[in-house]
Formats: structure tokens, sequence, C-alpha cells
């Protein structure tokens, strides 16, 4: 329907400008209309996580997950509100969820290698930078992934190949 489309449109780019409060109005506007949308509870749980609001973004993750338990969206939310909490091991579980449920996930990728690095194990961490560097050499190089917050192919194909090169030090375009 052209008319959730444009309602979606408008909800993301509320959030690229960063106006997360005006989006999680939006969002409640729309599921008001649109009932339980898996996709707009996700972008009511970015708004919410964006705020800090992170008991308020799980809620509407969880209810994703109740309207649409095979998207990796919702996991992928709960993953970096894991993350958000210190709680790494439920955070590396959901991003291992996302991977299943999508296997080309490029960011679910990267921050599952970040986490093994920031463990220690440098073996687990380059094979999933390897991954990510082998999906992202697919696309051209200025595709903006969803996800990555503008981020290119380009762009995360170098972090990834930096990380690989083993210079830790180097920071990652958020995802």
């Amino acid at each position: 329907d052209g008319d959730r489309s444009a309602r979606l449109a408008e909800l993301r780019e509320l959030l690229a400008a960063g106006d997360s409060r005006a989006a999680a109005a939006a969002a409640e506007r729309l599921l008001k209309h649109s009932g339980e949308d898996a996709q707009v509870l996700c972008l009511a749980a970015e708004a919410h996580g964006n705020m800090a609001k992170l008991e308020e973004a799980e809620a509407y993750c969880r209810r994703a997950l109740t309207a649409a338990p095979l998207s990796p969206q919702p996991h992928y939310l709960l993953a970096q509100l894991a993350q958000e909490r210190g709680d790494t091991e439920a955070a590396k579980t959901l991003l291992k969820t996302v991977l299943y449920l999508e296997a080309t996930c490029v960011p679910a990728y990267l921050e599952l290698g970040d986490l093994h690095a920031r463990e220690g194990n440098e073996g687990r961490a380059r094979s999933m930078w390897s991954a990510a560097l082998a999906l992202l050499q697919r696309l051209p190089p200025d595709t903006v992934l969803e996800g990555c917050h503008g981020s290119t192919a380009a762009e995360l194909s170098a972090y990834a190949s930096s990380r690989l090169g083993s210079t830790p030090s180097t920071p990652r375009p958020a995802a």
C-alpha cells in the first residue's frame, strides 16, 4: 500500500535525521492504523533505543517478534540492547539467530566479529569479519547497507579489511 510505504519512509527519515522523539510518535500513530506491524514496531524500538528508553525499546522488539517470529530485525535490535546492558553472551546468541535467519546480514557479522575480538577470540573474530568482507565484495561499492546508518559497502569493506589486518584501533562505521 502506497500510504503505508510513504509513512514508513517518513518514519525512517525522522530516525535518520536523529529526531527520535518525533519518530516514536509517528510510529505510534502508524501502529494505530496498521496494527502489530513488525517493521513499524522495529522502527519504534529503534526510536526508543536512541532515546535511551531501553525497556520500551525491548518491549517493542518483543511485540515485533510476536508479529513476525522469523524476522531478523527484532533479534538484531535485541542484540544491540543486550550490548547496551553489557550482556555480551545474550548479544552473541541473538546475533547468531540473526545469521541463522538471514545469512547475508553484514552488520551481524561485523558486530559478532567485534564482540569476539573484545573477548580475545581473534580466530572467531577474523572468521566473522572475513564473512562480512566476502558479502560486501559482491555489492557495488556505493551500496548503502540497511541498518548501517548510511555506511556504504566500500566503507564497511575498508573497516572489515582493516580489522583483518589487525589494526584494532580502527573505529567501525555505525551499524
